[in-house]
């Protein structure tokens, strides 16, 4: 059996695919579709009857813009026979399911913001993502913004505001297929009051990070003073044990040239006698 090389891709998650088997056989129940996105440890097996002699079958529920293994395998009853080829398939683009994530506003002055946010997870992108579509509404809908960013803009200022007014943000990615959903409202309102309440969560913010690289400075600092601290132990012990070999290497030594003394001496003494 053998499977088209070129299977028909039908939508963002369904593949038409089909195959010739070389031996027709009236014995044969059906097939084994076996296939899993590429990178994948286990194929998933889909059965497939082998009604009116079919060579085709969709396979659904795929995972957008994912490309997949596919292969397939005859049987009957408890017999299989050999596996085909391996063909790889591509799902269609699709818009993204997710919205962005992490969105921020921080008021800048009475009259800009900042607007931060991070890309959709990647399993929900669904394509590639081509920008992001920014929102802003206000009380007026004459004051209404609508601005779009490229894909590696992820921060923006707004300025030229209106102090005293409410502005609300959501912000969606897009690919080339159309948009996806947006993020959830994050409003603020123009104010001193909230300005001066930015500023100090800002400042607390900076105050919080200066105390957190003390305290890492402080633990490495203690931490090299642990090292020089073992390291000196270490070199002393080694200091006293070579003192300590060496003193036992001096005494043996005084030891043997003491032996050796008695020894002749007394060689000396049985010579003498014998003599006389």
């Amino acid at each position: 059996i053998q499977l088209n090389e070129n299977p028909q891709v039908l939508s963002s998650t369904s593949i038409n695919i089909t195959w010739k088997l070389f031996k027709p056989s009236s014995l044969l129940e059906g097939y084994y579709i076996k296939y899993k996105p590429v990178g994948s440890s286990e194929y998933q097996p889909e059965t497939v009857s082998n009604t009116h002699r079919r060579n085709n079958y969709v396979l659904g529920g795929l995972k957008k813009f994912t490309t997949y293994e596919i292969m397939i395998e005859p049987y009957r009853g408890h017999l299989r026979a050999s596996e085909s080829n391996v063909i790889q398939a591509k799902t269609r683009e699709d818009v993204p399911s997710h919205s962005p994530v992490g969105l921020q506003i921080n008021m800048d002055s009475l009259t800009s913001i900042l607007i931060k946010w991070q890309p959709p997870p990647q399993e929900h992108m669904n394509g590639i993502i081509l920008g992001y579509k920014v929102n802003c509404l206000t009380n007026e809908t004459r004051f209404n913004l609508n601005l779009n960013t490229n894909a590696s803009t992820r921060a923006i200022i707004l300025g030229n505001l209106i102090e005293n007014m409410s502005y609300c943000i959501k912000v969606a990615g897009y690919t080339r297929i159309g948009i996806g959903p947006y993020t959830r409202l994050e409003c603020v309102e123009m104010t001193a009051e909230a300005l001066a309440a930015a500023t100090q969560a800002r400042n607390n913010l900076v105050n919080h990070q200066k105390q957190d690289t003390s305290s890492a400075s402080t633990l490495l600092a203690s931490k090299t003073w642990l090292v020089a601290l073992i390291t000196l132990a270490f070199v002393s012990v080694l200091v006293l044990v070579g003192l300590v070999i060496r003193f036992v290497r001096r005494r043996r030594r005084s030891h043997r040239c003491n032996s050796g003394g008695g020894k002749h001496g007394s060689e000396l003494m049985r010579r003498k006698s014998s003599s006389s």
